[in-house]
């Protein structure tokens, strides 16, 4: 998959800029191998995370987050002509959010503790030439994230973004992105960008979808590094007859280590704390519900376990 599956999904909701002008020095000088983004983009991940305690600031509540997710490309690339090609890939994930105390929200509550999907097939299309070191091209993801109660058209989300990549040399190459998330509803634009950096053959530093990677290779076995990545999501649920829209928005950072069983087949944990984190209630027109109940909530431990495919 190359540069052209590192371009597009370098875009996500509140991705923010780690481009500095010092990043125009990496270009000059480096030491490692010619640089493949492939094999930094697994092709199946299946992982489970949990995060603990965020104390809610406006009520006297704290609530843990889960997850389990599955993502799995489901296509090689297809060859469309001059260049452009294609690839699907299924995005499955099913949370779950349980409280503990009084989120001053009534009964409310009750609808917030019920478990949360995710179902998405996103899809990219780009544009590659091997002459060239750019590429570009377009991500659209149709989804159902909801509480699965009663679906309709509420329940769809469609995300979308262009991007741009360009590969200065072996061992640096730098994309930018827009992001636009639920089109046609409360759509919401973010700017974005991404870069893979490779200084030696045993160090890699990358952020793209947004995840931030500092990890050092030890033998071809162990990686362990720093891990700077998004948490929470997004679904609409069914409360009290009406159609809502839930989001937590939540970072988390942590250690991060990979252990390489046989091939391609590797074994992923990180644990660290959560931070930025706040929950949302909203009308589907748009208006926050429970400002002075919700909101901001305070630091937290995580831990993630994940097993993933490098290649088919």
């Amino acid at each position: 998959m190359g540069l052209q599956g590192y371009s597009i999904l370098t875009t996500d909701p509140s991705m923010k800029s780690l481009i500095t002008a010092g990043t125009a020095a990496l270009a000059l000088s480096c030491s490692a191998p010619a640089l493949d983004i492939a094999q930094y983009i697994d092709v199946l991940t299946i992982r489970a995370k949990q995060s603990y305690g965020m104390e809610l600031d406006n009520s006297p509540a704290e609530f843990d987050f889960t997850e389990i997710s599955l993502l799995a490309f489901i296509t090689d690339p297809i060859e469309l002509g001059n260049d452009w090609s294609a690839i699907a890939y299924l995005d499955f994930r099913a949370s779950n959010m349980s409280f503990d105390g009084n989120p001053l929200i009534g009964t409310f509550a009750d609808d917030l503790e019920t478990d949360l999907f995710r179902v998405g097939l996103p899809f990219i299309v780009y544009h590659a030439e091997e002459s060239s070191p750019w590429t570009y091209g377009a991500w659209v993801s149709p989804a159902i994230s909801s509480d699965f109660d009663h679906i309709d058209s509420d329940d769809i989300f469609v995300d979308a973004a262009i991007a741009v990549a360009y590969q200065f040399n072996d061992c640096l190459a730098i994309g930018a992105g827009i992001y636009a998330a639920d089109i046609g509803r409360d759509a919401e634009f973010f700017p974005g960008v991404g870069f893979a950096w490779t200084p030696t053959d045993d160090w890699l530093v990358t952020f793209y979808g947004p995840r931030f990677i500092a990890r050092r290779e030890f033998n071809e076995r162990h990686r362990l590094g720093v891990e700077v990545s998004t948490n929470g999501g997004t679904w609409n649920i069914d409360a009290d007859n009406n159609s809502l829209k839930l989001n937590l928005r939540s970072w988390r950072a942590g250690l991060y280590y990979r252990y390489n069983f046989t091939g391609n087949l590797w074994l992923e944990a990180s644990a660290g704390f959560t931070f930025a984190n706040k929950l949302d209630l909203d009308t589907r027109g748009g208006t926050e519900l429970f400002q002075n109940s919700l909101g901001e909530a305070d630091s937290a431990p995580f831990a993630a376990l994940a097993f993933t495919v490098n290649r088919w």
